[in-house]
């Protein structure tokens, strides 16, 4: 198993893998803690190949990726499974990128070397954990977004006895049928 932790500072970050690696915590000592955060994790990119390295085989290790920007975005790393919201995000826009992390999908061509037209998906759900404070102010965007966007395809969504609406003009969402 292998998560993203998401904290608020390079110091977070660096304090987060101590605490985890101190004596008491023994259920973390299966990880490989790793800090993607500030200079000496490298520019960009840079920061990606010792995610890998310490993955290995990631079906085998467990590793939890600790960062404060790096990696949230232009990166896939397909064997994260679940972030850690650790910190609150500054905009919408940037709680979703690294939300996003972990839904990339993680599949497996040819698994068993006999069926090069076989696909095994490996990572079938992940998971978004967030402490954040202001989770709930994030929440009532998301809402207020995806109210809009199924208001725009109204006629789209209307199938059958399924209705996304009870009164469309009410702004509630609902699943009848």
């Amino acid at each position: 198993m292998t998560t993203f932790w998401f904290l608020p500072s390079v110091a977070s970050c660096h304090a987060m893998k101590n605490l985890l690696e101190q004596r008491q915590n023994k259920f973390f000592h299966e990880y490989e803690v790793l800090v993607a955060a500030g200079t000496g994790a490298g520019i960009g990119v840079e920061a990606l190949p010792p995610v890998f390295d310490a993955m290995d085989n990631p079906l085998e290790t467990k590793t939890i990726t600790l960062s404060c920007g790096k990696l949230t975005t232009g990166v896939t790393v397909k064997p994260w499974t679940g972030i850690f919201m650790l910190r609150n995000s500054s905009t919408p826009e940037t709680y979703f990128q690294v939300a996003f992390r972990v839904q990339t999908p993680w599949t497996i061509n040819n698994p068993d070397s006999t069926s090069p037209n076989m696909e095994q998906i490996i990572k079938e759900e992940c998971y978004v954990f967030d402490f954040a404070a202001d989770s709930e102010e994030l929440e009532e965007v998301f809402r207020d977004c995806l109210f809009e966007l199924l208001k725009r395809d109204e006629q789209f969504i209307r199938q059958g006895e399924f209705s996304l609406f009870n009164d469309p003009g009410a702004g509630e969402i609902s699943g009848e049928g």
